[in-house]
């Protein structure tokens, strides 16, 4: 009997792990979710050490994925009237937050920052995430907050706000929207994301790394995850860290609904989706990034067009994105900083690839 779609698919993504595994004596457990309806593909697989299959529906740590959620909530307040996109930041954090936050030609333009640079990381701020997870791993009694990572990145050299045509990716941006939105709504980021998005999809087992607990009181632990061999799983400073900019604890199942949701405009309005998606500065050779949303564009030579998808990645190698082209949702995570940028290759070359060929 011929094999289906899903059967091939699945067979050229386990084939394509052991392989790796095989490579990397130091990588753990790998989770990867391919689902399309219109080509009839519903791939789910948990893979570990020795080929072994684990199991798919233990949450795993996504990363900077989070950014799609935390700049989703910012949408729902702007369809909510609550925010504008051009609202200076200053209109909603005070300005102890803010100030020296960045300089040009040795003037403080921090207040004059809108919420549309934090979002598609056009602001000029600082990144606090690595040099605080650097702080983490070689100091053991080192301690942070969610709001030491702004002050962090005011003691970093001050940098130059970005030209609107190219990003300066840095997770403080994220830890300000944060804060703006806990303002706004006058709670605390997790509460908020629970109650806008993880209740209203029934993300049963999604929740924010040390801060909050899925809604289902029988979710498995955490899938442990990576830095130079040292799980960072458990640790709170981590978490503080991370906040707004990641944080998000999900599975593969959960992730599917955000995407397919984010995909029908569930959460936010179409007309708030397409300026997410549009107003966009320059990430990469042929990605642009929106507001906490990737964009993959073909590029003569070099991009294939069969490799343009829109979603996020994270630095363990987490990702979650969407081919239109293929009507395709491909989620997983590696588990390890080590993949950083080996994660967003294996969907292009071992997912999207293979795909191309399966559907001639």
């Amino acid at each position: 009997m011929e094999k289906t779609t899903t059967e091939n698919l699945q067979g050229s993504i386990e084939n394509s792990l052991d392989k790796r595994f095989d490579k990397d004596a130091k990588l753990k457990k790998v989770f990867v979710r391919s689902y399309s309806m219109t080509h009839d593909i519903d791939v789910s697989i948990a893979r570990e050490r020795d080929k072994k299959a684990a199991d798919a529906s233990q949450p795993i740590y996504m990363a900077s994925v989070g950014k799609m959620f935390t700049a989703t909530l910012i949408g729902i307040l702007k369809d909510e009237g609550k925010l504008d996109f051009e609202d200076r930041i200053d209109k909603h954090l005070d300005k102890n937050t803010i100030e020296d936050l960045v300089h040009e030609n040795g003037e403080d333009i921090s207040p004059t920052l809108e919420i549309r640079n934090l979002l598609n990381h056009t602001s000029g701020i600082a990144d606090h995430f690595w040099p605080m997870l650097e702080k983490i791993i070689t100091d053991k009694n080192f301690k942070a907050s969610k709001t030491d990572g702004i002050e962090w990145a005011k003691k970093e050299t001050p940098t130059k706000k970005s030209k609107k045509s190219k990003t300066n990716y840095s997770d403080t941006n994220y830890h300000l929207l944060g804060l703006i939105i806990e303002k706004i709504r006058k709670k605390p980021f997790h509460e908020v994301l629970s109650e806008s998005i993880f209740e209203p999809l029934n993300m049963k087992d999604s929740y924010m790394l040390g801060f909050s607990k899925p809604l289902n009181k029988r979710s498995k632990p955490v899938t442990k995850f990576f830095f130079r061999g040292r799980d960072l799983s458990s640790n709170p400073s981590y978490a503080n860290i991370d906040y707004a900019g990641g944080g998000i604890v999900s599975t593969l199942d959960d992730m599917l609904l955000f995407m397919q949701a984010r995909l029908n405009n569930t959460l936010v309005s179409e007309v708030t989706d397409k300026r997410m998606h549009e107003d966009t500065a320059s990430y990469g050779l042929g990605i642009k990034y929106g507001y906490g949303v990737m964009r993959f564009q073909s590029v003569p030579l070099l991009m294939p067009k069969h490799f343009e998808m829109w979603g996020h990645a994270g630095a363990t190698g987490a990702f979650s994105f969407y081919h239109e082209g293929f009507d395709l949702h491909i989620i997983g995570t590696f588990n390890d900083f080590n993949y950083e940028q080996r994660g967003v290759r294996f969907v292009l070359l071992n997912v999207l690839n293979p795909l191309k060929k399966l559907l001639k």
